[in-house]
Order: structure tokens, then sequence, then C-alpha cells
């Protein structure tokens, strides 16, 4: 029996404010090649806020930074293929990294709008805890510091093509230290 593989982007979302800015609404793209531990790194660490009045941090409410990846998964599975770990591994160097360490990711996994939306969502899930197992197994990134959900097909990220491999994606969201 072929096997079909479908692109699925993972999307990683970072903290406020600064990061790189891209070709779309201040994300970084690396769906065209793939990155290095060091620009994830760069794309994923929070930056420090840029202004102080006394001793009081201001930080604007800016659009967080986005690092896109293509993470691939067999057709109708979470399993992940040989490219996908690959990506992870640089990943899991990025969130082993000092400037990293202290933080904790929201692992939220999305699917196309193709197909039943109960179904998409578990499917969702499913790839949001797949990433997750592989990094805490394969990469030593602690299982405390990763919390994966899934969402479906509600946030499309290229709503003008529902079917796009865009829209399957797991994002990666920074939500800082304790």
């Amino acid at each position: 029996m072929r096997k079909y593989f479908f692109l699925c982007a993972a999307c990683i979302l970072i903290g406020a404010g600064g990061g790189n800015a891209g070709d779309r609404g201040g994300s970084t793209s690396f769906m065209d090649r793939e990155p290095t531990a060091e620009e994830l790194v760069d794309a994923l660490k929070i930056p420090a806020p840029k202004m102080k009045y006394r001793s009081i941090a201001v930080v604007k409410d800016e659009p967080r930074p986005k690092a896109l990846l293509k993470i691939t998964f067999e057709f109708n599975s979470a399993e992940l293929t040989r490219e996908a770990k690959e990506t992870l591994d640089k990943v899991g160097q990025a969130l082993a990294s000092d400037e990293l360490s202290a933080d904790t990711f929201q692992l939220v996994g999305h699917t196309d709008g193709k197909g039943d939306a109960d179904y998409n969502l578990q499917l969702s899930a499913r790839r949001a805890l797949a990433v997750k197992n592989y990094l805490e197994k394969f990469r030593g990134i602690s299982g405390s510091r990763l919390s994966p959900m899934g969402k479906g097909e509600g946030e499309l990220f290229d709503k003008d093509h529902p079917y796009s491999g865009e829209n399957r994606r797991v994002e990666i969201i920074n939500v800082g230290s304790d």
C-alpha cells in the first residue's frame, strides 16, 4: 500500500513583542528551508522590555512573532515522519538552550478544514501530544514544560484555503517562566 504524507506546518508562537518580522503578521517562515537551532532560539526567546520608567518595565502589546516550520505527519494520523523528527530535534536543542531552558511552552495542534470537526479536534490533540512525547522522550525536554492541546479546524491559518497544508500545524507558544 502506498503511503501518503500531508504537510503539517508547525507554527511556533512566542512571547510578547520583538523577534524577527517575516512576511506574515510578524512571522518568521522556515517553510522553505530547515532552520538551525540557533535561529529557533532567536525566534523563540521573549525579548527584554525595550522601555523602562524608573524600575517598572513598560511592554507594548505587540503581535507575537511566529516561526513557521515544516512538521509532517503520516496521512490521517499523528505519527511523526522522519523529516518531522529531524525538525523537532532542532526544536529540542532550542528549548534546551540557556536562553529558553526556564520557559514553559503550550503545544497547540491544528488541522485543515477537511473532515468532521470532532474528529479533527481529536486528531489535532493527538498531533500536539506526539510533538510533546517526542521532545520529552528523545530530546530530554521535561514534560512539565510542555502542555499539549488541540484546536482542530477552528483557527485556520489560511482561511482563504481551508484545505491548505499551512492549516495543519502545531503551534508552540512560549508562555514564559514561573
